[in-house]
């Protein structure tokens, strides 16, 4: 019998589904003692744009923001009048790290990390070798009803997903899909290729809401077993590194295309070419 589900899903906001972007950019080795007191004078200069600061022991960005031990280094960030953070730029030894909950268009939100990372960049004495380019997309889209199956899902995530387990469509509660892939690129990356969707419950200030979110990772690594060593050293985004974050935007968008309907691809611009 078909279900005779009440209610609609809608995008997180009017013009896009994007809770969070984060871009981050990990070290073969760690920045030298030489370099690091000028690397976090350099963080520091961004303090009238991202006012907080934190001091931090552990911190590494990982598969869904995962926490590990690394350097210590620092957290410059603008919070909401909530304390929410907006922004953050995180900077230790071993990566740098900005994440953003404000984003407009791809244009301006790349532009802002790649401003930061140059700074720091610039400040490392002979550059540095990477060990990866990364790239992660939260977009989430809210649902207002009743409690639904598979065919309602159907309305906004395709049955024939590539990226999708088809289980989720046999679920009538909460449920998590988790697929990925090492994918060689050329002789000296592997991208690793993560995509989590979850259905979930969230409470927000005491109201609750259902929610479909859709986590791609995205991350070109490099100084893997089997490839040639990439031994280019950088003290700035431009060449390599926007490049690569060029590449996994645009497959980001392929992945989120494949992934829901065409009437919310439609509804959000994904495909349409002033989409930037």
């Amino acid at each position: 019998m078909p279900e005779s589900t009440v209610g609609q899903f809608n995008p997180l906001h009017a013009a896009h589904a994007i809770e969070s972007v984060q871009f981050s950019i990990n070290f073969s080795k760690p920045i030298s003692d030489e370099s690091w007191t000028a690397v976090l004078s350099a963080a520091r200069e961004f303090k009238d744009e991202l006012p907080g600061e934190e001091a931090i022991q552990t911190f590494t960005p990982g598969l869904n923001l995962t926490i590990g031990a690394q350097p210590g280094g620092i957290v410059r960030k603008r919070v909401s009048a909530d304390g929410t953070p907006e922004e953050e730029f995180v900077v230790t030894k071993t990566f740098l790290m900005y994440r953003t909950s404000r984003y407009t268009r791809w244009s301006a939100c790349w532009a802002q990390a790649k401003k930061l990372m140059d700074r720091t960049l610039a400040s490392i004495s002979g550059g540095i070798e990477l060990s990866a380019i990364s790239l992660n997309v939260v977009d989430k889209f809210i649902w207002t009803g009743d409690a639904f199956g598979g065919e309602t899902l159907a309305r906004l995530i395709q049955r024939n997903s590539d990226y999708v387990s088809p289980h989720v469509f046999k679920r009538e509660n909460f449920w998590h899909s988790h697929t990925g892939a090492f994918v060689k690129q050329d002789a000296y990356t592997r991208r690793l290729e993560n995509v989590n969707l979850d259905h979930i419950e969230e409470d927000r200030a005491g109201d609750r809401r259902r929610t479909i979110a859709i986590t791609v990772v995205l991350s070109d690594q490099f100084q893997q077993v089997g490839y040639e060593p990439f031994t280019d050293r950088v003290n700035g985004t431009s060449g390599v590194i926007d490049g690569h974050i060029q590449q996994l935007h645009v497959q980001n968008k392929q992945i989120l295309a494949n992934i829901i309907s065409n009437d919310f691809a439609t509804r959000i611009a994904l495909n349409s070419a002033t989409t930037t």
